[in-house]
């Protein structure tokens, strides 16, 4: 089963630092639980993954979310995934609880590697409007709602094969925007492979560059919106990323692939984004669109395109010491 698990270290910063800015308000009050819930739906996804869990108003909410009993509800809440269409109700999907394994150090500052998630594997209709439904033991109600975000898609390049020059000349990436849809990000990766002298398995390695967001018109979708990066610089951070100068002796370095990813990203989380990044995440405003509780529940769409890499700069004289070789 193909696990899309969401990057929770930027929001759930943001949603935590808004918790933590509250626990000024009394010392002496008594501890106030909270649900915080960060959920990203994605209409193109095999499985949609959502984060459920509790905060403390007057207590340390970083120290808290580094221990899973502090976080993690004692019991598994009732969520329902409520899907409509022209206001009627299409299906309704009940969340079951999954333990990712594999959460590192700095993904999230949450507990790790173990870290619970609700989910469902049914299919989300990319027309439909959702609902999220969380019912704790007490009878409280946790909710929120979102339209989802119709796919992307990327106009341009249209050839088979994508050309990096070291030149300080613009390359141009053009993207159609989504439907429900402001913000759109747009980011290169690049894969190659990596083999170090004494060890005998090579090593898959990619670097990505994140171009700067732009930003819709209207929600209607299907406009065009252009991304341009000077061609030089994808080389000068590729050499700040791979760091040769702490290479052992003899490193060796083989293309694969490059990547154009575009991602859209609904109403309410361009809103939180554009907000945090504007007042800073120490003294972000208290957005959230829960009803009852706190975080973001959104949606988004992702296009991805695949090309060879000509790689004839990375051969070059100018990068041989990135240690790239023909295979």
């Amino acid at each position: 089963m193909k696990r899309h698990i969401l990057s929770f270290l930027f929001l759930f910063g943001v949603i935590i630092s808004i918790i933590s800015c509250k626990t000024d308000v009394d010392l002496y009050a008594d501890y106030e639980e909270i649900v915080v819930v960060y959920g990203i739906l994605e209409p193109d996804v095999d499985t949609t993954y959502i984060k459920i869990t509790k905060a403390f108003l007057n207590g340390n909410a970083y120290e808290m979310a580094k221990i899973p009993d502090s976080s993690n509800f004692s019991y598994k809440l009732d969520a329902r995934l409520i899907g409509k269409k022209n206001g009627n109700i299409i299906h309704q999907y009940t969340l079951d609880t999954i333990t990712i394994h594999n959460k590192q150090a700095g993904d999230s500052i949450f507990y790790f590697p173990n870290s619970l998630m609700y989910y469902t594997t049914e299919p989300l209709d990319s027309e439909a409007i959702y609902t999220l439904e969380i019912y704790k033991k007490d009878g409280e109600l946790i909710t929120a709602t979102t339209e989802m975000t119709s796919s992307v898609s990327i106009k341009k390049p249209i050839h088979r094969i994508l050309t990096i020059q070291n030149r300080d000349n613009n390359n141009l990436i053009t993207v159609l925007s989504a439907k429900n849809a402001i913000r759109h990000e747009c980011r290169l990766v690049f894969y190659y492979k990596e083999l170090i002298p004494g060890n005998p398995d090579t090593l898959n390695k990619s670097y990505t560059w994140v171009l700067p967001a732009q930003t819709a018109a209207s929600v209607d979708g299907g406009e065009e919106l252009v991304f341009t990066y000077v061609q030089r610089n994808f080389y000068v951070l590729l050499e700040n990323h791979i760091k040769p100068e702490n290479d052992v002796h003899g490193t060796k370095r083989f293309v694969n692939k490059i990547e154009i990813v575009a991602t859209a990203g609904g109403y309410e989380l361009t809103t939180m984004i554009n907000l945090s990044q504007s007042t800073g995440m120490a003294n972000s405003t208290q957005y959230t669109n829960i009803e009852n509780g706190y975080g973001i529940f959104s949606s988004r769409s992702s296009k991805m395109r695949s090309y060879e890499f000509n790689a004839d700069v990375l051969f070059s004289t100018a990068y041989r010491h990135l240690g790239f070789i023909q295979e």
